[in-house]
């Protein structure tokens, strides 16, 4: 026999059983929708964009170092240019062109040859490449790279 009582235990019990699974279901759809984010998700967002920042201040100091040692480049050559300082042009000969050594800074080849003329430059992945050249008048002459103000390649054309 039933009894008017159980109905409504029956009826409790249901909703106290399904009320923490619809809970459930709202929850799982609102982070679905990314309407709500748990914590875990903005901690590791903001590290994220913590780690970020770091990459473009580094890449920024790095910009800003080279800038500098390129600034200093040009003013050593432009004071020697002003106090005539920077000997006068003598044809190259290949003697000249075997000091050469990988390695060399800019400034090390502009004190064996005189400054070059700056044929490109470019800057990719944070290496800077700049070619210049050294002609004389016959049209013999030494073409030389650097990357990173460093001599990493050479090349001579008709020396004696």
């Amino acid at each position: 026999m039933k009894r008017s009582g159980d109905s409504q235990v029956g009826i409790g019990l249901i909703l106290f059983a399904t009320l923490p699974m619809i809970g459930i279901v709202i929850m799982l759809c609102l982070l679905i929708t990314g309407t709500v984010r748990p914590a875990w998700v903005e901690w590791q967002f903001k590290s994220e964009q913590e780690r970020e920042r770091a990459v473009f201040e580094t890449i920024q100091k790095g910009l800003e170092s080279e800038q500098e040692r390129e600034r200093a480049v040009f003013e050593t050559i432009q004071k020697g240019l002003e106090s005539d300082l920077v000997p006068t042009k003598t044809p190259l000969r290949m003697s000249d062109y075997e000091k050469l050594i990988d390695g060399m800074s800019y400034l090390d080849v502009v004190s064996l040859l005189g400054p070059g003329t700056e044929v490109t430059r470019n800057n990719i992945g944070g290496i800077a490449s700049v070619s210049y050249q050294w002609i004389n008048d016959d049209g013999s002459g030494i073409m030389a790279i650097f990357q990173n103000d460093k001599l990493v390649s050479k090349a001579q054309f008709g020396l004696k």
